[in-house]
């Protein structure tokens, strides 16, 4: 399914029957692009993509977001550190 047409059926979905449904989050898979493609470089532009896509309108009704690495990956802190302050701006 194209992520425009899950975008905005998120939306609706949040703006009509989950907005009142008690205890409900969505959870959100990172985009593949960023973490196979780029490998957690140089991903601001696309992390900006990403949230911009629909995601924060979630608001209150995001819960856990699923990034998902390839088995070749090796873990870096500093990069991991880059993503999570995007997320930290782009709630704001």
């Amino acid at each position: 399914m194209a992520w425009e047409v899950l975008s905005s059926r998120i939306a609706a979905a949040t703006r009509v029957e989950l907005r009142d449904a008690c205890g409900f989050v969505f959870s959100v898979k990172g985009s593949r692009f960023i973490t196979h493609m780029q490998r957690l470089k140089n991903v601001e532009q696309a992390q900006a993509s990403f949230w911009a896509s629909g995601i924060l309108r979630l608001r209150e009704k995001l819960g856990p977001i699923l990034w998902q690495f390839p088995p070749n990956f090796e873990f870096d802190g500093g990069r991991a550190s880059a993503v999570g302050a995007v997320y930290d701006r782009a709630k704001r």
